[in-house]
């Protein structure tokens, strides 16, 4: 639980967290919109894959990262109270409130009071 707390504790993985919750992104991209070297964004991209907090889909020797895999384990139109969300997303992280957060701040999921459920895809994400 330390390991994770000190990964999450990083200022750019936290950056990278937020950028990843919107869309997918490969390391360049990343770097891009980060303004940081791609060696230093493979690796705070490793520590944040090594606590399943991000994953990675190779497209020839291109690597994309997503976050909107931990959406996926809601279904769509389905109501989830808080207690249950917490469960679903603690299993990933201990920090599941900062999880919820991200999940909502990029609109893929939406909250009132205290029940949540799983949002929509866009148009341009079908």
């Amino acid at each position: 639980m330390t390991r994770s707390f000190k990964a999450l504790a990083d200022e750019t993985r936290l950056r990278i967290v937020a950028l990843l919750a919107g869309r997918e992104q490969s390391v360049e991209e990343i770097a891009a919109a980060l303004s940081l070297r791609l060696p230093s964004v493979s690796h705070h991209l490793q520590r944040l894959r090594d606590l399943t907090l991000v994953e990675m889909r190779a497209e020839g020797t291109t690597h994309y990262y997503v976050l909107r895999w931990l959406a996926e384990h809601f279904s769509f139109g389905q109501r989830h109270p808080e207690s249950d969300v917490n469960e679903i997303l603690g299993r990933h992280h201990p920090d599941f409130a900062t999880l919820q957060r991200e999940l909502i701040g990029n609109g893929l999921m939406q909250r009132e009071g205290s029940v949540y459920w799983r949002l929509p895809p866009s148009p341009e994400e079908i």
